[in-house]
């Protein structure tokens, strides 16, 4: 699975206001891209900003993350595939090994 730079600033920002609008290949198109929310009008209607310095974030922070999540999630893909080579390997099914894996 890989991980989408919208999840990383999902991490990154937990459950403060932000939106995307495309999706950024490098620090130009995200801070062109990328909205805080700072608020909302007497209408409700969000009150967003396009100024890096209120998006709490950097494009190099997000990057990080995205390669911090994607190297977890490689290395939980390739440790599955190793846990069923070694129980292949100790003589068990493949049904028997995806009723202990629920795969």
């Amino acid at each position: 699975m890989d991980i989408h730079i919208a999840q990383a600033i999902g991490e990154l920002m937990g459950d403060s206001g932000w939106l995307m609008r495309g999706v950024p290949t490098d620090e130009t198109e995200f801070n062109a891209m990328f909205r805080k929310i700072t608020g909302v009008d007497d209408n409700g209607v969000s009150i967003e900003s396009d100024n890096p310095a209120d998006f709490g974030i950097t494009w190099d922070q997000v990057v990080a993350k995205q390669t911090e999540m994607q190297t977890a999630e490689d290395n939980k893909t390739a440790n599955k595939a190793s846990a069923v080579s070694k129980l292949e390997a100790l003589g068990l099914t493949a049904d028997e090994i995806s009723a202990l894996t629920g795969s």
